[in-house]
């Protein structure tokens, strides 16, 4: 009997024969353990979160949701266990067998409750402390990786969490903006139909919300009813200060917020016709020449033109900026550091970064065309980095280059580097290694020289090139760091091939590139986009998102896309635009490793170990190429793409 979904089998699992009591028996157990899951009503009600498409929400989906729940659960104690040693193991046993019970969602609720407040009074005590930021983290992360979280009452508890860890940079406040959004939306009575009011006491309320404030100027929001309300919101304050030329404080500060949020995700918003004039009528008025006297004037005009569009386009604006930031009202100084100078010093940075080898490519040229327009990913603080030696013995725990990790010599290839978040990162934490990060955009790479000058890392050379060029630098590295890269080469064969050079005999070698399977709805969209015939531009990508997320048609794909890649421009275009794009087989995996004669140290997808383990028991270093067929084929949609471990062998 084929597997059926949930509401199939509760409409008939009384029928079904005896001869398929076991496979009622998994149905039931599945069905039970989310029943429980809907039921429980705390004050914080997690749920399993689905994942991958709708026609996947089947009986092997379930038992999925149920071992997801087990990992959580284990995750969870280890944070408990940190704030109590005493009690870790207690914990740990309460939470992960109580998973199989009826009270194993209320059990699970308690603990995180209780977590959350004692963290928060630690918090209190000692905001500065990294330690206690960096549990709290971990316990938010996990809990909005592996699980939904539905808030039934507002948590001052978890509120009072996010402002603290938000009012610093030792964590990346972008993996918990939804749970900060969740919090907002609660305590303010936000929904998809709030219509914020000219004189509503809503909007006095937010002013003075530093949650609110904070997650505006620090993340991009991925919530898309949360974005309905920011684009609502946006509209009122524009038509007033329009009609009226008049602003309090507090409207003025939602409109900093607006401004640095609508930034971050670059212009992603959809704008009315109305709004639309109103912006042309500001900018008609702006004087066509500048002396400081003028920034008090027309500063708040500027304000509300960066809620629509970069303020380095108007030309005003860039005469302005030739003034010192001091001409500015202080109030005022933080935003257009963020929205004017920082990028016209990126245009600068550009000039100076040097380059390599010939651009003559077709395709590559496409691709840097992209990056140019959209330098990708956007990102604003790197938070607490892990040494290499840790990174890569999570996936070989047997890896023995302890000694070459701490060496001096130590160098490290990053290709297809970005805007510099990866290289970046390997830099902070691995102080003693030489990272070379080479990528085709320079603006993206100004980003990256600009955010390693604003962090002190001085252990990162940047250069620009094609990753084909790569063996003519004469430059041999230790391990080799590639991830999104090889798959958007028009012969990917090419590049590895390129980096086979320079890898060192010996040297470690970690990848990431598409997966065919895991991205068919992806290649769906893809090829939507090619019968429609729309073009990668800036209006033509905003009016299809419209599409996607209001259109009937699309919204069982939309579950299974890429949740911060929707939210701002260049995610967007990277996600579903991309110049070229290529996916990878299993089967392709495993033949470019043999034709290198790469050893192969295993795959980079901790959090599907537990799975695999109880799929393949046998197979205890995951290194069996049969059994992650069989395993993606069973978890359709758990990972986008493969990243895994080789290295080069001795001659």
């Amino acid at each position: 009997m084929p597997d059926l979904p949930l509401q199939a089998y509760r409409r008939r699992r009384k029928r079904w024969p005896r001869s398929q009591a076991a496979g009622a028996s998994i149905r039931r157990s599945a069905w039970n353990a989310n029943r429980t899951a809907w039921q429980a009503r705390p004050v914080c009600r997690l749920r399993s979160a689905p994942q991958g498409p709708r026609w996947a929400t089947n009986s092997a989906e379930c038992v999925r949701r149920v071992r997801r729940a087990e990992f959580f659960a284990t995750r969870t104690a280890s944070c408990l266990a940190f704030l109590d040693p005493a009690s870790g193991t207690e914990s740990y046993t309460v939470i992960h067998m109580n998973i199989r019970h009826n009270n194993s969602m209320k059990a699970k609720e308690e603990k995180t409750r209780s977590s959350i407040d004692r963290i928060y009074v630690k918090l209190k005590q000692e905001p500065l402390n990294q330690e206690w930021h960096e549990v709290a983290f971990r316990l938010l992360w996990d809990i909005n990786q592996y699980f939904s979280l539905e808030i039934q009452e507002y948590c001052q508890s978890l509120a009072g969490v996010l402002s603290i860890l938000f009012d610093h940079d030792f964590v990346r406040h972008q993996e918990i903006a939804r749970l900060a959004v969740a919090q907002l939306k609660l305590c303010h009575g936000i929904d998809t139909d709030t219509e914020p009011a000219r004189e509503d006491p809503l909007l006095l309320s937010l002013s003075y919300d530093k949650l609110f404030l904070a997650m505006l100027k620090r993340t991009i929001n991925t919530d898309i009813g949360f974005e309905r309300f920011l684009g609502k919101l946006r509209r009122t304050l524009l038509l007033k200060y329009h009609s009226k030329n008049l602003m309090s404080c507090g409207e003025l500060s939602l409109v900093v917020g607006l401004a640095e949020q609508c930034f971050n995700n670059e212009y992603i918003f959809n704008d009315e016709e109305d709004e639309r004039q109103a912006v042309r009528e500001i900018e008609a008025r702006l004087p066509r020449s500048f002396h400081a006297n003028l920034a008090n004037k027309y500063e708040v005009d500027f304000l509300f033109l960066g809620m629509y569009q970069p303020l380095i386009s108007i030309p005003l604006v860039r005469l302005a900026a030739k003034n010192s930031l001091e001409v500015f009202s202080s109030e005022l100084r933080p935003t257009f550091k963020r929205i004017i100078y920082e990028p016209l010093e990126e245009e600068r940075l550009a000039l100076e970064i040097d380059s390599f080898g010939e651009m003559t490519c077709s395709a590559s040229n496409a691709v840097r065309a992209q990056y140019e327009e959209n330098p990708f990913p956007r990102w604003f603080n790197l938070g607490r980095q892990r040494a290499l030696e840790e990174i890569l013995s999570t996936i070989d725990p047997g890896l023995s280059r302890a000694g070459l990790f701490h060496s001096a010599d130590f160098k490290v290839l990053v290709p297809g580097c970005g805007t510099g978040q990866h290289p970046l990162s390997l830099g902070a934490g691995n102080p003693n290694a030489h990272i070379v990060a080479v990528d085709i955009s320079k603006i993206s790479l100004a980003y990256a020289k600009r955010m390693a000058a604003k962090l002190n890392i001085k252990n990162v050379s940047l250069l620009h090139g094609n990753l084909l060029d790569l063996p003519s630098l004469g430059q041999h590295f230790h391990h080799v760091d590639c991830f999104g890269v090889l798959h958007h080469l028009k012969d990917p064969m090419s590049g590895w091939h390129a980096l086979n050079k320079v890898l060192l005999p010996g040297g470690t070698f970690r990848v990431g590139v598409y997966s065919k399977v895991a991205r068919l709805h992806i290649q769906f969209m893809r090829d939507e986009i090619s019968k429609l015939r729309i073009t990668p531009t800036t209006e033509a990508m905003k009016n299809f998102r419209r599409r996607l997320l209001t259109h009937e048609r699309y919204q069982p794909l939309l579950k299974s896309f890429a949740a911060n890649d929707m939210f701002y421009l260049s995610g967007f275009r990277d996600y579903l635009f991309h110049a070229s794009e290529y996916h990878y087989t299993l089967a392709e995996i495993q033949s470019i490793i043999e034709h290198f004669n790469y050893k192969f140290l295993g795959f980079d997808l901790q959090e599907l170990r537990r799975q695999y383990h109880e799929l393949f028991p046998d197979d205890p270093g995951m290194n069996s190429f049969a059994n992650w067929r069989k395993f993606e084929l069973h978890y359709a949609g758990s990972a986008t793409q493969f990243s895994f471990l080789l290295q080069k062998k001795t001659a």
